[in-house]
C-alpha cells in the first residue's frame, strides 16, 4: 500500500480548491480528491481526459473526480485510473478532505 502524505497548509488548500464550477459541484452527488506521488505529466494527464464520460469529469494535480451521478453508476474507478496511468493513488471524497482540514486547522 502506498502513502500520500500533505502538510496542513496542502490540504487546507485541496479543501478550499474549487477545479470544477459552483453549479456543478453543488449538483454532484460525488467530487472526489485523486492523491498521486507526483503530478501527472502531459501525456498522463491526455491519456486521463480519455476516461472522462458523460458522467465523469477530471482536473487538477491532485487529481479531482467530479460524477454529476452515483459512483456506482460510473465505469471509472480507482483501478481503471491506475492500469490506464501506470501510477498509484487514492481517492478521498472533497467532504473527507474539509473535515480533515477544519481539525488540523490551528
Amino acid at each position: 500500500m502506498k502513502t500520500f502524505v500533505r502538510s496542513e497548509a496542502e490540504i487546507a488548500a485541496i479543501a478550499r480548491y474549487q477545479p470544477f464550477d459552483a453549479a456543478r459541484i453543488a449538483a454532484a452527488p460525488t467530487l472526489c480528491v485523486g492523491f498521486l506521488a507526483a503530478p501527472l505529466d502531459a501525456a498522463a494527464q491526455k491519456l486521463l481526459m480519455t476516461l472522462r464520460t458523460e458522467i465523469d469529469d477530471f482536473h487538477g494535480r491532485e487529481m479531482y473526480w467530479l460524477c454529476t451521478r452515483k459512483q456506482t453508476e460510473s465505469k471509472f474507478s480507482n483501478a481503471r485510473f491506475e492500469r490506464a496511468l501506470k501510477v498509484r493513488a487514492t481517492f478521498r471524497g472533497l467532504n473527507t478532505i474539509a473535515r480533515l482540514a477544519e481539525k488540523l486547522a490551528p
